[in-house]
């Protein structure tokens, strides 16, 4: 069978026991799971310093950067158009605002971009999903889904 990314599938590349993972799907897709339990980079109530938010920005940039360089073979890259989706999943049933993962996706499509998996960040490569947040019986964490669109 042959793989969508051109290389022979893998196994997930790290385990889910409070540790960020990268998986290729069989459908093609890739996943990345951030083990975040809460959204580090709020755009409501994360009020500090700017040098403290700044580190926090780069830290998440930095961690999508370096999940993404393992998900995605060299012979794939630059993807020419790709859809992301971020998830969040939660283990309550509080009333949350998905709008608020805007800067956390923000960070995160950046990562891809510095990873070189897409060249730019722009609406004509990447097609942006609203984020979402479900409920799980799981640990709380983060997934961006990368899926390869097809080019006209």
């Amino acid at each position: 069978m042959s793989d969508p990314w051109g290389v022979a599938r893998t196994a997930p590349l790290g385990t889910r026991g409070g540790r960020h993972e990268a998986i290729r799907e069989a459908d093609g897709s890739v996943t990345l799971v951030f083990a975040w339990p809460t959204n580090p980079l709020p755009m409501n109530g994360g009020r500090g310093h700017w040098r403290t938010h700044g580190r926090k920005v780069r830290d998440v940039r930095e961690t999508s950067t370096w999940l993404a360089a393992l998900a995605v073979p060299w012979v794939a890259r630059p993807l020419p158009k790709v859809r992301v989706h971020l998830t969040q999943y939660v283990t309550d049933a509080r009333k949350r605002d998905a709008d608020n993962l805007g800067q956390l996706a923000k960070a995160v499509v950046d990562g891809l971009t510095r990873a070189g998996v897409i060249a730019d960040d722009n609406d004509q490569i990447v097609t942006r999903v609203h984020p979402t947040i479900t409920r799980t019986d799981g640990p709380a964490h983060f997934e961006l889904t990368i899926t390869r669109e097809a080019t006209a």
